[in-house]
């Protein structure tokens, strides 16, 4: 209610208290020092509302994000009015009482706080700075509590704009890049079909360079899905050597592995799995790949698969001993002994096969018997499986 009217809206309630009981609020709070001592100390920008939705204390890395740089100014207001959302000055209530507010996450997170409810949603604001239109993405995560017979909301929020743009610009990226990879390897194809015979030699190297590239792509590709948890998994029967076969049939002419052996162990058993394929081909390859940057030539990585208790285990040996300072840090994010930029590779092997595959990585390194990486799969991965890791 406002000067004795009502005040319609949309949405949330509109309804506000006086700018003196706001203030009263905010003296509570900050008359404790080690609420805002604490609340200054973390990464995430912080809001402590009242019941009406009331902004009463704010962090100072909030007030980056807010049109109005000085706490004073917008002790108050809502969140919404203060970041320069383009709906919050659409109706006399403010932030929160429009139609569009209903698909707010940032107000739903707050009003599910306000009924008692400690939850987390996304928001995606649209505002004008200096004349340009500009899209905030926030986790806005939400809890009630108490404090001196007072109600309040711990607003915690996180800018997720980087992470959005990142994803919409890698998907770009994989939809274009593929697209033009995949018309490069359509035209080779037809040049081979339609040159002389004397061209075809050359032509099928080319083909085959753009085959690898195409790999190459969905691999990372993959990846970035396998991270965001976004990547389908299909099963489909396989036997173990005709996979390993597969993986080593793509790296056999890289570079890493000129003028070195390849070997499948006399001891290996060739199973029939329940698989997905592609995947566990990206993770064989992977291994194979660390496997042969890791031995000199004329050198051999051998592999083998074996049944144990129900598993299927695959192992990749190459002679020689890990370094202890690399054997502590294999399967890290971005660690690499081979310079800037690398150390995906037994990465993306552990997350594909214990996020995906339903398994587990692991090595052993010793002076005596070599460096060799294992996984352990089962012998079949069960389509329920597949569709609980997408998180459906």
């Amino acid at each position: 209610m406002m000067n004795g009217k009502t005040i319609e809206t949309e949405f949330a309630p509109a309804e506000r208290v006086p700018l003196e009981i706001v203030h009263r609020q905010s003296s509570i709070v900050e008359e404790n020092p080690i609420i805002p001592q604490i609340l200054e100390n973390t990464l995430n920008l912080i809001l402590i509302l009242n019941e009406n939705r009331q902004i009463v204390y704010t962090t100072e890395n909030f007030l980056k994000y807010t049109i109005h740089k000085d706490v004073k100014k917008i002790i108050g207001f809502r969140p919404g009015e203060v970041l320069g959302c383009v709906h919050s000055a659409k109706t006399p209530g403010g932030c929160g009482t429009t139609k569009f507010c209903a698909e707010c996450g940032a107000v739903k997170s707050i009003l599910n706080a306000i009924n008692g409810f400690k939850n987390i949603e996304e928001c995606r604001i649209m505002r004008v700075i200096a004349g340009m239109p500009e899209a905030l993405d926030l986790l806005v995560h939400s809890s009630p509590f108490e404090y001196k017979g007072e109600k309040f909301i711990l607003v915690s929020i996180i800018d997720i704009s980087h992470l959005k743009r990142r994803t919409i610009l890698e998907r770009i990226f994989f939809h274009d890049v593929l697209n033009s990879a995949g018309g490069l390897q359509a035209l080779l194809e037809q040049l081979r079909d339609e040159s002389p015979a004397e061209l075809r030699e050359d032509i099928e190297v080319a083909l085959k360079a753009a085959h690898e590239i195409m790999e190459e792509i969905n691999a990372q590709r993959e990846l970035v899905l396998a991270e965001n948890n976004e990547l389908k998994i299909r099963p489909f029967p396989i036997y173990t050597h005709d996979i390993i076969n597969l993986a080593y049939s793509q790296i056999k002419s890289h570079h890493v592995a000129r003028n070195k052996h390849f070997k499948i162990s006399d001891a290996s058993e060739n199973i029939l799995i329940v698989t997905d394929p592609v995947i566990l081909k990206r993770v064989l390859v992977n291994l194979l790949k660390n496997a042969f940057e890791a031995i000199g030539s004329g050198h051999t990585v051998t592999v083998k698969s074996t049944r144990k208790n129900g598993e299927i285990i695959i192992s990749v040996n190459n002679p020689g001993e890990m370094a202890p300072k690399v054997k502590l840090q294999v399967f890290n994010r971005s660690f690499s002994t081979k310079g800037e930029g690398r150390g995906i590779g037994t990465y993306s092997v552990k997350l594909l096969t214990e996020g995906y595959l339903k398994g587990r990585a692991w090595f052993e390194s010793n002076e005596s018997e070599g460096t060799t990486f294992f996984i352990s799969i089962p012998e079949r991965l069960e389509e329920e499986q597949s569709e609980e890791s997408l998180g459906e």
